[in-house]
């Protein structure tokens, strides 16, 4: 959103009631002047003013206007007498070559030429500054017309020139003959009515010429012309121009009061002075987006409501700055984010270089505006090589889908080329450049197959024969273009993809010379592939020892040569098996599928892939994730040969490798290929020791069950191994027939360690088992129970005993205390006992602690001093029960513990002595 505001500019240099004639303002340099003096500041340093007093021939002479060049090095100065002045490096130079001529109209073409229109004839000169002196010559006079120059607009050849109610339009005036006659267009307005100071404004090829009816304005870099001088809108620049109807304007009066005074050109807006307001029109759209007015100040010692007459406006072209003045203030129009503010609108009137060259727009306003512009050009201009170039320079690539399919459709592959490569030079994302520079490679063998097909079409005849030599010089300029792109884009080419591409195309010439640039073994290697020559392939592998090629040829190789392959990989260092995991599995389900064909178990082939990953675990086993380790249980529990021996090997790899493999994986695997011990031994790991008794048992394991119910884990756990081998009996009890139950018995309760008695096996007896088979084991049962129940006995007296001692402890305790009275003292310190921990003796003396431990370290009993200091020496001083312990064996009043002091005087305090002699 465009910003404005008008702040005010402080002149210090001007006192009292000094009034200002002319403010000009050139790259910094901001010259003001007053009646018969100029002053200069240079903005970029406002502290220093220059001043220069005009020589003027007589009092009566005034300086009337004031020219500044774009660069702010020259001032022409006019006065009301006629006179021309030059004000170059401080010195004053008279221009009387141009004495005669009443200038209108001023236009600066360079720092040293500019353009003059005469004011009562419509004459035009070109005026250039030579040292001190100048050269005129006449461009244009037109006899016919009445009236001066109002206005000049020039911008590389094209000129333009407001005279009176015309204006007249030059193409490009460069290769013309001088002065110029008819114009290439006119316009005929009607003219303004009301006197305004200026009434046409010219700003980087832009004009505004102010009309009765309103503001024509243009652009002369906009030359709305077609090439054929016979098509029916040659020459509708000027009838293209806009136009600013007055009733648009804000606060519009048709009188005096409402006229415009001045009026100055931005880049995209039109400023204009009416009254003491000032007001700014977009030229894309005619809408106000400024209208601001400038209260009025009063001259000092002035009698008058107000004395300040506002003169017009003024623009710094080369620092695009904008300023306001009156006879006594300067004022700075301050305009910001004008070009975020047009650039949508410039888009919208199909204006994309200029919308482009604005400062300040974002990234995606950028990308947006280009991708209409070569949308534009490739649907509307029909430039399709215009609309590659813009479109290659974009960085959104999210429309690049639909961009490419527009020049497949019409198969133009060069220019598609053209933007694929600048997007190749421009994109820093690596996945990206494979791509682009893929599709590249593509549109050129597409380009080649398509001249070649030309020349294997072309008749050899003689009629021919130029037509198939042109044909065969486009295919040798069009390989030396890809070798050129492969030269200069070798870091964002996927070798592999090309070479694919290549191939696809039956490129040999191509695919050499790739693979000669690049210096790549590796092409002879899929040479050797694709011949299929696994014996050089392997051998080629191996000596050029990279690992990427191993892992991407692994899976054909394997396939093809599985024990040479292997061999092979076990020769190359640090190969990482992890890798070659899915080349390993799809391996393996290919060997089950053979398998399959093969009635006999025993004649099945050797399966190399889980050679390959029992020899990595074996020797390089710090490379192997755990999803070797899962590969190889996963080849080994289903693979077909369902014995003992391969349980056992595969409890043996397990054990040897804990904590390395998926347990719940290898459960699942287990259970559906029917590994039953391996599945009860995964159980176990897994802590599920209730399914595994019942796997176990329902598969008739029974020393499988007892090796379960014994694992160390579950010793601490008596009620989880009671309830297993509960399991286990019922099972035994329920199932097995024909055998000894006393002996199938007296077995389970041996082998539950005690876990289990008679009691917890009564429930699975069948209602045909005798007393007998149960009479040894109820009778130890029994006995058992009996010799419990007296220790219970024991127990049972033995609390009653410690009841009664713990009363009578209690009792002797209630004997054991003391009472405090309020505002008791220490004994040794006399000060409140409770202000610090503190300890009562059975004796009744009170002692904080650390008055107690002074006594006892004074003392002369050794042994309770020396237990007391080596406490206090000791690093360890947290415990202090023990520390308690010490100090409260003796009393530090009435024990022995004071026996030293008992030749010491007794120190009396006089005051309360005086107190009891009262």
């Amino acid at each position: 959103m465009i910003k404005t505001r008008i702040e005010e500019v402080q002149l210090q240099f001007l006192t009292g009631n000094t009034e200002l004639t002319h403010l000009k303002v050139s790259n910094d340099q901001l010259i003001v002047t007053t009646q018969r003096t100029i002053y200069r500041i240079n903005l970029q340093d406002p502290a220093i003013v220059n001043h220069f007093d005009c020589p003027l021939s007589k009092e009566l002479e005034t300086i009337m206007n004031v020219h500044v060049s774009p660069m702010g090095s020259v001032i022409l100065i006019r006065t009301n007498f006629g006179r021309y002045m030059l004000l170059k490096d401080g010195e004053f130079t008279q221009l009387n070559k141009i004495k005669n001529l009443d200038l209108s109209s001023l236009h600066w073409i360079n720092e040293t030429t500019f353009l003059m229109g005469i004011k009562k004839t419509p004459k035009l000169y070109r005026v250039e500054l030579t040292g001190k002196d100048i050269t005129t010559k006449l461009w244009y006079e037109n006899k016919k017309l009445s009236g001066g120059i109002d206005g000049i607009a020039y911008w590389e050849g094209s000129l333009l020139l407001a005279i009176k109610d015309n204006i007249l339009y030059w193409r490009d005036v460069t290769n013309m003959k001088f002065p110029l006659v008819l114009p290439d267009e006119s316009e005929q307005f009607e003219r303004l009515k009301h006197h305004a100071i200026k009434k046409f404004d010219s700003y980087n090829g832009l004009f505004a010429w102010v009309t009765s009816n309103g503001i024509v304005f243009g652009d002369l870099k906009e030359k709305q012309m077609e090439k054929d001088p016979a098509s029916n809108n040659f020459g509708k620049f000027l009838s293209s121009s806009k136009v600013l109807l007055n009733f648009e304007l804000p606060d519009y009066q048709n009188d005096k009061d409402h006229l415009i005074k001045d009026i100055v050109l931005t880049a995209f807006h039109i400023l204009l002075l009416r009254k003491n307001t000032v007001t700014m029109v977009s030229q894309l759209n005619n809408d106000v987006v400024f209208h601001e007015t400038i209260p009025r100040h009063q001259l000092t010692g002035s009698n008058t409501d107000s004395n300040e007459k506002f003169l017009g406006l003024v623009r710094d072209s080369v620092k695009e700055t904008f300023w306001c003045f009156s006879n006594i203030n300067v004022f700075e129009i301050i305009i910001e984010n004008e070009p975020n503010s047009v650039w949508n609108l410039l888009f919208r009137d199909n204006k994309f270089d200029k919308a482009l060259s604005l400062k300040g727009l974002t990234v995606r306003e950028i990308e947006s505006v280009k991708l209409s512009k070569a949308m534009y050009l490739f649907h509307t201009a029909k430039d399709f090589h215009s609309a590659a170039q813009t479109l290659g320079s974009m960085k959104d690539l999210s429309h690049f889908g639909e961009i490419a399919l527009n020049f497949l459709q019409i198969k133009d592959y060069n220019d598609l080329n053209v933007i694929l490569i600048k997007q190749l030079d421009n994109v820093p994302w690596k996945s990206t450049q494979v791509v682009l520079s893929s599709w590249i490679i593509w549109n050129f063998m597409k380009q080649l197959n398509d001249i070649e097909l030309k020349i294997n079409t072309t008749k050899p005849a003689s009629t021919d024969e130029d037509n198939l030599l042109n044909w065969n010089l486009k295919l040798k300029e069009k390989s030396n273009e890809l070798t050129k792109f492969l030269e200069s884009h070798l870091e964002k080419l996927d070798t592999e993809t090309v070479y694919q591409i290549m191939s696809k195309q039956n490129r040999q010439n191509e695919l050499l010379i790739f693979a000669n640039l690049i210096n790549d073994m590796k092409f002879l290697l899929s040479f050797w592939i694709d011949q299929g020559n696994w014996y050089e392939s392997l051998k080629i592998l191996l000596t050029i020892n990279n690992h990427d090629l191993v892992y991407k040829y692994s899976l054909i190789l394997l396939l093809n040569s599985p024990e040479a392959t292997v061999s092979t990989w076990m020769k190359i260092k640090d190969l990482d098996p992890n890798k070659l995991i899915p080349t390993i599995l799809k391996f393996f389900t290919n060997w089950q599928n053979n398998s399959k064909l093969i009635p006999n178990i025993s004649e099945y082939p050797e399966n190399y892939s889980l050679t390959y990953l029992k020899w990595c675990v074996r020797e390089v086993p710090k490379m192997c994730n755990p999803i070797v380790y899962n590969s190889i249980l996963y080849m080994m529990i289903t693979d077909p040969r369902n014995d003992m021996i391969l349980e056992n090997d595969i409890i043996k790899f397990m054990k040897s490798n804990e904590n390395k493999f998926d347990l719940n994986f290898q459960l699942r695997l287990s259970l559906k290929f029917k590994k039953t011990k391996t599945s009860i031994f995964l159980l176990t790991r897994l802590n599920l020791f209730e399914d595994a008794i019942d796997l176990a048992l329902k598969n008739n394991l029974i020393d499988d069950c007892k090796v379960i119910v014994n694992d160390e884990i579950l010793i601490e756990d008596y009620k989880l191994r009671k309830r297993l081998w509960l399991k286990i009996a019922k099972h035994l009890l329920l199932s097995m027939k024909d055998i000894d139950i006393k002996q199938l018995i007296r077995t389970i309760l041996n082998d539950s360690n005690e876990i289990l008695t008679i009691k917890d096996l009564l429930p699975f007896f069948n209602e045909y088992t005798t007393i007998a088979n149960l009479k040894e084991e109820l009778i130890k049962f029994l006995e058992n129970h009996n010799m419990k129940m007296n220790e219970i006995s024991e127990d049972i007296i033995n609390s009653k005993n410690l009841k009664v001692e713990i009363n009578t402890e209690i009792s002797k305790f209630n004997e054991i205390y003391r009472i405090l009275e309020p505002g008791k003292s220490c004994d040794e310190c006399g000060k409140f006992l409770q202000i610090k921990k503190f300890i009562v003796f059975p004796c009744g003396h009170c002692f904080h602690w650390n008055c107690i431990i002074r006594v006892i370290l004074n003392s002369n009993d050794y042994n309770l001093r020396q237990k007391t200091e080596n406490f206090l020496k000791a690093k360890n001083k947290h415990n202090l029960n023990d520390l308690e312990n010490i100090i409260v064996e003796k009393c530090g009043l009435c024990s022995d513990i004071n026996i030293n002091k008992i030749d010491q005087p007794i120190s009396i305090d006089e005051t309360e002595l005086a107190k009891w002699n009262e």
